[in-house]
């Protein structure tokens, strides 16, 4: 009988693990046989197919525009082949290696609200006591939060965030509005949630309506839907400067304080509603002093009823020598406290009236709360309104400031511009809009939608470095379109269908086994021959960088040539 081997529960490979046996060169040594096409090779399929699947996540995407979109919108959107990736797979994997895209470090006190301003005009209001630790003791020491913001194709790139998708069979890819980044810590602790709804005001850099909200689910690695999300746009034309608006709000706040004082005021003349009494209870009969007492003072014959909840009051009470009695008032109650020595007793009583004394002043009260009651609602409309136009001043203000900045940013930006050489035309947005949502999470969300795949040509798909050495253990490859602010992703599987459409401007950036990045122009694809249906991409390896101001100046002026 033959003996076997069998190794049970064998740990699972880790990503590491996997990309350090990928030497190629070494099985291309060992590997003698008939040349067959690039893509019939089996290493392409087996290795690489595997690099891939853990490379690359689907997922399906939910919108709100179409009958399909709108039944699939409470779902939430899965991850394909996730329980093929090894356990410690990344979610988010950035292709360079080092903090490239430096996050915006906020130190605040939890004990009181704190209002971030980001360098590119958002706004995260954080409500005070937010912050819980995990024996669910309040955090009242410093919070450390950490925000990135994530814009146009460079940042989703280099960001490692994954934003392609299938739904019912068809593949998208998400184009973003906006993406933020959240991060919050407490001593070194990353923290999972706020107690309280943080307020999110993203600006964001297209203005029309079918964007909608998406956080990143990093566990699950898969996008769930949030909500559809519109914004309020931004008017430059109509927006003031910021000192105006902040000018106003402290008008506003003035006349705020007043009316709440006002109000006080006006309550302090509440006529008393006039109690009749209950001649079964028992009662005492006190001469108030009215100047202590004004409201009691329209009343005649005022009788103080004995309040239901005395406990164990009895006759006892008038039975004893009392040495002296005192009428204290508490709120919309009066407190009797009759003593003796040092002994005390306390009761709580209510001034009430009987027959024609009642009739009487119950058709005084009657006329004076209406009086009351309106000069008291005309206060608090009053109170209301200018309550309504402080928020939307502030509102306001808050835009204005965050316009500002952007045009900060922008001019900051015009006066280091580099001459596009590329051929690549930069695609512009509509108008800026900030779209606000509140969340208890930390973590990523995106305003997005979703995209088709170009449906134009097609080829067989190669790359090839500058000095003819195959590129062939591909990290990913991404068709970057002049027409939508997205990459287009494709897995090495899906190179024999390489689609692009020939009347954009195109080009690809992709991620080679050592982790490099090269990228090739729209004169890459004016060389393809439509007859061959195969294209090798010559692809110029990009150069060092350490931001992304770096990256962005390589990729949009530096000559993508061949």
């Amino acid at each position: 009988m033959e003996k076997f081997n069998v190794n049970l529960d064998r740990p699972k490979v880790s990503s590491e693990e996997i990309k350090a046996k990928q030497n190629f060169d070494q099985v291309l040594k060992n590997y003698h046989v008939t040349p067959k096409s690039f893509f019939q090779k089996g290493w392409f399929w087996g290795t690489v197919g595997l690099a891939t699947v853990a490379a690359v996540t689907v997922f399906t995407f939910t919108s709100i525009n179409s009958n399909e979109e709108k039944e699939a919108k409470e779902k939430p959107l899965t991850a394909n082949n996730s329980s093929e990736l090894p356990a410690d797979t990344p979610c988010i994997k950035p292709p360079k290696e080092g903090d490239v895209q430096q996050y915006q470090i906020f130190k605040i006190d939890p004990k009181q609200e704190n209002k971030l301003n980001t360098s590119s005009g958002s706004v995260i209001t954080i409500p005070a006591n937010s912050f819980s630790d995990e024996n669910g003791q309040l955090i009242t020491e410093e919070i450390e939060i950490q925000i990135r913001e994530f814009y146009d194709k460079e940042d989703v790139f280099l960001s490692g965030i994954p934003m392609h998708y299938d739904s019912s069979g068809t593949k998208y890819s998400l184009e973003t509005a906006g993406m933020i980044e959240i991060r919050g810590f407490h001593q070194g602790n990353q923290l999972s949630k706020s107690e309280n709804a943080m307020e999110i005001q993203l600006r964001t850099i297209n203005s029309d309506e079918d964007f909608n909200l998406y956080a990143l689910n990093e566990n699950a690695n898969r996008w769930d839907y949030i909500q559809p999300l519109k914004g309020d746009q931004i008017n430059e034309e109509s927006l003031e400067k910021p000192e105006v608006y902040e000018q106003k709000s402290k008008v506003l706040n003035q006349k705020i304080q007043e009316t709440k004082a006002e109000i006080v005021t006006i309550d302090k003349t509440k006529p008393l509603e006039p109690r009749k009494l209950d001649e079964s209870k028992y009662s005492f009969n006190i001469n108030a002093n009215k100047t202590q007492f004004p409201e009691l003072a329209q009343l005649r014959n005022v009788i103080f009823e004995v309040g239901d909840e005395n406990k164990g009051f009895t006759d006892e009470v008038y039975n004893k020598t009392w040495e002296d009695l005192k009428l204290q008032k508490h709120g919309d109650k009066y407190q009797v406290v009759l003593i003796k020595g040092e002994h005390k007793e306390k009761y709580i009583v209510y001034p009430a009236l009987k027959g024609a004394d009642y009739e009487k002043a119950k058709s005084d009260f009657d006329s004076k709360f209406s009086v009351y009651e309106k000069k008291k609602s005309e206060k608090v409309k009053e109170l209301n309104d200018f309550e309504k136009e402080y928020e939307i001043n502030k509102k306001k203000w808050e835009m204005a400031v965050a316009y500002s900045k952007q045009m900060d940013f922008k001019h900051n930006q015009n006066n280091n511009k580099i001459q596009n050489t590329s051929g690549i035309k930069i695609s512009k947005t509509n108008e800026e809009v900030i779209r606000v949502f509140n969340t208890e999470s930390f973590g990523v969300f995106n305003c997005d939608r979703k995209v088709k795949y170009p449906a134009g040509d097609k080829v067989l798909a190669r790359f090839s470095r500058e000095d003819g050495s195959p590129i062939r253990n591909l990290f990913n490859v991404n068709l970057i379109t002049d027409k939508k602010n997205s990459l287009f992703a494709y897995s090495s599987s899906e190179l024999n269908e390489f689609r692009f459409n020939p009347n954009h401007e195109n080009r690809i950036w992709m991620i080679d086994e050592k982790g490099e990045i090269y990228a090739c122009g729209n004169d890459e694809f004016q060389k393809i021959d439509k007859k061959s249906g195969e294209h090798t991409f010559v692809m110029k390896k990009i150069p060092k960088f350490n931001s992304v101001a770096e990256f962005k100046e390589m990729t949009r002026s530096y000559a993508i040539e061949s």
